[in-house]
């Protein structure tokens, strides 16, 4: 009996049908394949410059927009200070709605010059930030020049970050923020690019943070709280749970839990707990 060769060689025309039928099929395939690649990207491009049903930027002439928007920089400015000056003397809670968030955003952002089809006349990136709580969850989205879309300021890009309460080794509170899912448009994306391109953003944002501190709660303090702010953020990054205390007005506050529900973020302060003293 003689063995297959083992070296025998291997030409395209091998892989070439031998009949008419195997050539029809050969058409046939190709051109269901071809049509498959093109239905899909076609699809994938449509849902890339689709808006999601729920994005939706507020109307800044709207009063009760303008009413929620005091609302909110008033539990800003004046609201979680008196709960930061509270929590000595036990659990304080402070809430802040969607509504009053996108209507905060979208007052400030009325006083930018707006064209007639809703363009804006600066060159910014993004514009149109919408932010949507649902349970355990956050939501960011923005308009990006860069982004596929019908609309003058480009497509929607958004991301939804998972907010998990946990605790150290130690019982110390702590968060865990991790990034669920990414979006343009209505086509998911791979979680990496924007992983990717949070790490090169950090230090735009965290200048940012502080310069809105400051505004807040006084420049002295943003600072001091700022190098917690940089830890917290790369540890974020780094998907890893983050403490929940910082110092306010020389105190410890402990941010005991994040509940976030549909429509509304709660922040819940404990003071610390007192170190136990031996018996002399």
């Amino acid at each position: 009996m003689t063995s297959p060769a083992i070296n025998a060689r291997v030409t395209p025309r091998d892989y070439l049908p031998r009949s008419l039928k195997g050539w029809a099929l050969l058409i046939l395939n190709w051109r269901f394949g071809l049509c498959a690649f093109l239905s899909l990207a076609l699809l994938s491009w449509l849902l890339a410059r689709s808006t999601p049903s729920w994005y939706a930027p507020l109307d800044p002439q709207d009063i009760a927009v303008l009413d929620n928007a005091d609302r909110a920089q008033h539990k800003l400015l004046t609201g979680l200070n008196n709960t930061l000056q509270a929590v000595p003397l036990g659990e304080q809670r402070w809430t802040i709605t969607q509504d009053e968030i996108n209507s905060m955003i979208a007052a400030r952002l009325a006083t930018s010059d707006l064209n007639p089809d809703g363009s804006t006349t600066s060159d910014a990136a993004f514009s149109n930030p919408v932010v949507v709580f649902t349970p355990g969850k956050i939501t960011l989205a923005v308009r990006a020049k860069k982004a596929p879309g019908n609309h003058p300021n480009g497509g929607v890009v958004s991301v939804t970050l998972s907010v998990r309460n946990t605790q150290f080794s130690t019982g110390d509170p702590a968060a865990q923020i991790t990034l669920d899912s990414a979006w343009i448009g209505n086509l998911p994306i791979p979680k990496s690019l924007v992983e990717n391109n949070a790490r090169s953003y950090a230090p735009k944002v965290l200048a940012l943070i502080q310069q809105s501190l400051a505004y807040k709660i006084g420049g002295k303090d943003a600072a001091n709280m700022m190098p917690q702010i940089h830890d917290a953020t790369a540890l974020f990054l780094e998907g890893s749970p983050f403490p929940m205390s910082f110092s306010f007005n020389r105190r410890k506050i402990v941010v005991k839990a994040v509940k976030i529900e549909d429509g509304s973020l709660t922040l819940i302060f404990i003071p610390p707990t007192t170190a136990a003293v031996r018996p002399r």
